[in-house]
C-alpha cells in the first residue's frame, strides 16, 4: 500500500476539519440505509442537536440584528483587505477564468482552480465533497497554506474575530435583560 502524502487533503479531513464546515454540512440528509451501523447516518443523528443549536442562534441574531452587525463588521474587514491588497482574491478569480468558459463553469470549479494554483492538494474523496458543496470549495482555497496565513494575519491585524465575538456577546446579553 502506498502511503498518503501528508500535504494532500482528504475527504476524511474535509469532513472533520472546522474550517470546512458549510451549511450543507450540517443540513445535508444521510444517505440512504436506515441502520445505525451506517457512518453517513451516525453523522447525522450526531448533527442533529448543532443543527437544532444552530437554528436558535439563526434566529435570536435575526431577532437582535445582530446577523448585519456582523455582516457590517465582515464589509469593513473585507475593505481593509482590498486596501492592503493582503490578497488578490481579484486577480486569482481572473486568473482561474482565463482559459476557461465562465458561462458554463461552476463556482465550485473555480475556487478549485484557485486552490490549485495555490498549490493547494487534495485527494478524490475530498474532490467529492468540494464539487458538491461552494462553501467548501471556497474553503479548499482560503486554506491553501499561503492563502490561509495572510487571510488569518489579517483577520488578526483587523480583528474581525474579536469584534464577531463581542457582537455575539452582546447579543446574548441583551437577550438576557
Amino acid at each position: 500500500m502506498a502511503s498518503r502524502d501528508p500535504d494532500t487533503l482528504t475527504g476524511e479531513q474535509i469532513e472533520n476539519d472546522p474550517n470546512f464546515k458549510s451549511f450543507l454540512s450540517f443540513t445535508e440528509a444521510p444517505r440512504m440505509d436506515n441502520t445505525t451501523t451506517n457512518p453517513d447516518n451516525m453523522a447525522f443523528v450526531n448533527r442533529q442537536s448543532p443543527r437544532a443549536q444552530g437554528s436558535l442562534l439563526a434566529e435570536t441574531m435575526d431577532r437582535t440584528n445582530t446577523t448585519a452587525v456582523l455582516k457590517r463588521d465582515f464589509e469593513e474587514w473585507y475593505s481593509a483587505l482590498e486596501q492592503r491588497q493582503v490578497l488578490t482574491i481579484r486577480k486569482d478569480v481572473e486568473a482561474a477564468l482565463a482559459q476557461e468558459n465562465p458561462e458554463t463553469m461552476k463556482i465550485q470549479d473555480i475556487f478549485k482552480i484557485m486552490a490549485s494554483k495555490a498549490n493547494q492538494r487534495w485527494d478524490t474523496a475530498a474532490d467529492e465533497l468540494i464539487s458538491h458543496d461552494v462553501e467548501r470549495a471556497q474553503s479548499l482555497y482560503l486554506t491553501a497554506p499561503n492563502i490561509k496565513n495572510k487571510v488569518d494575519k489579517l483577520k488578526d491585524d483587523v480583528g474581525l474575530m474579536k469584534k464577531w465575538t463581542k457582537d455575539v456577546d452582546n447579543m446574548s446579553s441583551s437577550q438576557h435583560h
